[in-house]
């Protein structure tokens, strides 16, 4: 039974090993998969994974 984890910004700059700048700028652009301030991470890391330019 495990959950979708959610991260802070910040943290999920550090799970992608990217700024913080790239990742508030992918949220701005509804790139990510947002839930309030957190980020889905499994829902977001399935979305950067089939953009080969992200």
């Amino acid at each position: 039974m495990s959950e979708n984890p959610i991260l802070t910004h910040t943290e999920y700059a550090r799970h992608r090993n990217k700024s913080p700048q790239y990742i508030g700028k992918l949220s701005k652009s509804g790139i990510l998969v947002i839930g309030g301030r957190l980020v889905d991470v499994t829902a977001s890391d399935a979305v950067l994974d089939d953009k080969p330019s992200v």
